[in-house]
């Protein structure tokens, strides 16, 4: 299957993301086998996985999206599961 999230709902993502981990690195890609888009966060020794759902980036606004990530603390789900990798549903985290 050919998905691709929008670039401006990954953006958003990502700019979450870049402001809660300060200086770390980011890289995105499309997870097919989940339909999800994964975000991993290095910050020195550290990586950090989440990834937002198919159903998020396709049927939320921007401004949905930025909601959730902020309301169901992605960063921090993300930081409590580290290694493992969390998953933003529009129902909340998951994983």
């Amino acid at each position: 299957m050919n998905w691709k999230p929008p670039a401006t709902k990954v953006n958003v993502v990502t700019r979450y993301l870049t402001a809660r981990f300060p200086g770390a690195g980011i890289r995105n890609g499309t997870d097919f086998d989940t339909m999800s888009e994964f975000f991993n966060v290095e910050q020195g020794a550290v990586r950090y996985l989440g990834a937002v759902s198919r159903e998020v980036l396709d049927d939320f606004t921007e401004r949905q999206i930025d909601g959730l990530l902020t309301t169901h603390d992605l960063a921090g789900r993300m930081k409590d599961a580290a290694p493992n990798r969390v998953t933003l549903t529009s129902t909340g985290v998951r994983g």
